[in-house]
């Protein structure tokens, strides 16, 4: 056990609250998760750490762990009930945060899509879809999972007109390998005949797919 999980253990004893919280609304439980303290994450746990709670912005330690944590520590919260869908319209979901992760990308994204979480959740207003983040930073194995759970066929389109077509062939062979349908794979040919986005667009039309 680490010192701080230590000291978390003594407070709690003398009748700390393991959900306090930061100016900024942040629980205990959120910071760990964003330092990867895994050893202090379990001690919250233990004492009773609400493992959903949100802090101002609507972030959670489940979003935390998510983004800035590691997948074990993702894990763990998972195991101990943390809520995998958007909290609230403007706040960003657990698979936002996995996307946009620094490391660790495609375990974080396979392990929220097996506690349940959404392949074709909405996105915030003015956000891509999950898959077309996932195809813009060539995440070809995020791509797979998300198609394998469930991204629907317009999603599928949305990824094969946008630049993965140009500029990350993989992605295309990627969602071609799960086997989605005629039309990603149509797309994906028609895709070879252009040299522009918009051109794209003509030729998929003229090839009646569009």
């Amino acid at each position: 056990m680490s010192r701080q999980a230590a000291a978390i253990e003594a407070l709690v004893r003398r009748g700390a609250s393991p959900d306090a919280r930061d100016a900024r609304g942040h629980t205990a439980l959120r910071l760990a998760c964003a330092r990867r303290d895994v050893a202090t994450v379990r001690a919250l746990l233990a004492a009773g750490a609400d493992v959903n709670a949100q802090s101002d912005d609507g972030d959670t330690a489940v979003t935390a762990a998510a983004r800035e944590g590691d997948v074990a520590t993702l894990r763990l919260l998972l195991a101990h009930g943390g809520h995998v869908a958007r909290v609230r319209p403007d706040a960003p979901s657990p698979l936002d945060r996995a996307v946009a992760a620094v490391t660790e990308v495609g375990p974080k994204v396979r392990a929220l899509l097996a506690a349940g979480a959404a392949a074709s959740e909405s996105p915030r207003p003015g956000d891509a879809h999950l898959l077309v983040r996932a195809a813009a930073s060539s995440f070809t194995d995020v791509v797979t999972a998300l198609v394998e759970a469930g991204a629907t066929t317009a999603q599928v389109r949305e990824v094969l007109a946008y630049r993965a077509v140009a500029h990350h062939p993989r992605v295309v062979a990627a969602v071609n390998e799960t086997d989605v349908g005629y039309l990603a794979r149509r797309l994906a040919w028609v895709a070879r005949l252009a040299w522009t986005r918009r051109h794209l667009a003509v030729c998929a039309w003229w090839a009646g797919v569009w």
